[in-house]
């Protein structure tokens, strides 16, 4: 989990460190737009989360209960969370990193914007 971190942490920070020279590069006057898709793609991407673990974890069969009732989880079930903890972050992670590998803005462009 602690690599998890660190890489979600590498995932933060270089978007992040994009937005400045996007914005100048397409004009102050974008700044607001462009932060304001920024932040809705973000927080559906965050909304999203929970539901694909929660599809890994139904896959997998695991067993629902209440506060107190204490339930036998198949062994499908265990490895579903192990996956969706594991595989699922890090395949999300992947895609991000090639997603962002698309960044295209080098010196040249900054210096044109």
């Amino acid at each position: 989990m602690a690599v998890l971190g660190i890489c979600f942490a590498g995932m933060q920070l270089l978007p992040f460190a994009m937005v400045p020279d996007v914005i100048r590069a397409a004009g102050a006057g974008t700044a607001g737009t462009y932060t304001g898709v920024w932040t809705a793609t973000e927080a559906t991407g965050a909304a999203l989360g929970p539901y694909a673990y929660a599809l890994c974890l139904a896959a997998g069969g695991f067993v629902a209960s209440t506060a107190g009732d204490a339930v036998t989880q198949p062994d499908t079930a265990v490895a579903a969370i192990r996956y969706g903890f594991g595989l699922l972050s890090a395949a999300v992670m992947l895609a991000a990193v090639l997603l962002q590998r698309r960044y295209t803005l080098d010196g040249t462009a900054r210096a044109a914007g």
